[in-house]
């Protein structure tokens, strides 16, 4: 059961993070990215950017991976407990050497 629920979680996170992901970017990107890019004089790719860019892909995986373990398989994650900063500190992992890897090979289209 437990394979069941981390393959379900996972793929619900890669469908709904396709299109979630970038929303939250250019969330980011029309709000405190404007904000962040006016008082430190900098462009869109800038550190503090990447890095925001990176929490709220983590941020997205866990709410996603939570709600399927939560609603799906009714197996007691919350959202307001050590839950949640375990599963964003492992996010934080996989999303970290995804980010790393373009860094090795940058994507080329």
């Amino acid at each position: 059961m437990a394979i069941m629920a981390v393959v379900a979680a996972n793929a619900a996170s890669a469908l709904i993070g396709y299109i979630l992901i970038p929303i939250l970017g250019l969330g980011w990107e029309f709000t405190l990215g404007q904000l962040v890019n006016y008082v430190l004089d900098v462009g869109t790719f800038n550190p503090i950017s990447w890095g925001a860019t990176f929490l709220l892909a983590c941020a997205a995986n866990v709410v996603v991976e939570g709600a399927v373990y939560k609603y799906v398989f009714k197996n007691g994650f919350r959202y307001k407990s050590m839950h949640f900063v375990w599963f964003m500190l492992a996010n934080m992992a996989s999303v970290g050497v995804a980010l790393y890897s373009l860094s090795v090979v940058p994507l080329q289209l």
